[in-house]
C-alpha cells in the first residue's frame, strides 16, 4: 500500500503538470476594421495578417476593404490567433503584406493577458490605421488577479 507522502508526491506532480496547461489562454479575433490600405494601387486588395514574434502569420482572408467592419465568431479556420500564458507578454501586430517592399504595419504592441477586461475583451485602436477587438475568456483570471 502506498504511503501518504507518495500519494501527495504523485498528486503534486500531476497537478503541477496540468496547471501548466491550464495557464495558457486562447486568443481569437472578434472584429477588425482597417481605416486605410497601404497599397499604391487602389485596385489591389490588401492582404492583412496578425503575427506575434516568432510565430506563424495568421492571414485574415475576409479583410479586403478599408472602412468596413468585419466580425468573426471565433470558429473560422484561421482562428485562434495566438495563445497567451499567465505572465508572459508577446510582441504582436497587425500587418499588410506588401509585394514590392517590406510589409506595412497597422499596429504593433506588447500583447499581455492582463490587457483583457473582465468580459475577456481587449480593444486595440490606432488612429487612421486599425480598430480591433480580441477575445480571451480564459484571460479573465489574469486580468482580475484570481490565479
Amino acid at each position: 500500500m502506498p504511503r501518504v507522502s507518495e500519494i501527495f508526491l504523485v498528486c503534486g506532480l500531476f497537478l503541477s503538470f496540468f496547471s501548466g496547461l491550464a495557464l495558457s489562454a486562447v486568443v481569437t479575433l472578434d472584429s477588425i476594421e482597417i481605416y486605410r490600405t497601404h497599397e499604391l494601387l487602389k485596385s489591389v486588395k490588401p492582404d492583412v495578417y496578425f503575427q506575434c514574434k516568432g510565430e506563424n502569420r495568421t492571414h485574415l482572408p475576409d479583410v479586403k476593404k478599408a472602412n468596413e467592419l468585419y466580425e468573426f465568431r471565433g470558429e473560422e479556420s484561421w482562428q485562434p490567433l495566438t495563445e497567451l500564458s499567465e505572465k508572459k507578454c508577446k510582441r504582436c501586430g497587425l500587418y499588410e503584406k506588401d509585394v514590392f517592399k517590406s510589409d506595412d504595419i497597422f499596429e504593433e504592441w506588447e500583447f499581455c493577458p492582463s490587457d483583457f477586461n473582465s468580459d475577456g475583451k481587449y480593444f486595440k485602436f490606432k488612429d487612421k490605421e486599425v480598430n480591433a477587438t480580441f477575445s480571451c475568456p480564459q484571460c479573465i483570471p489574469f486580468a482580475t488577479g484570481e490565479w
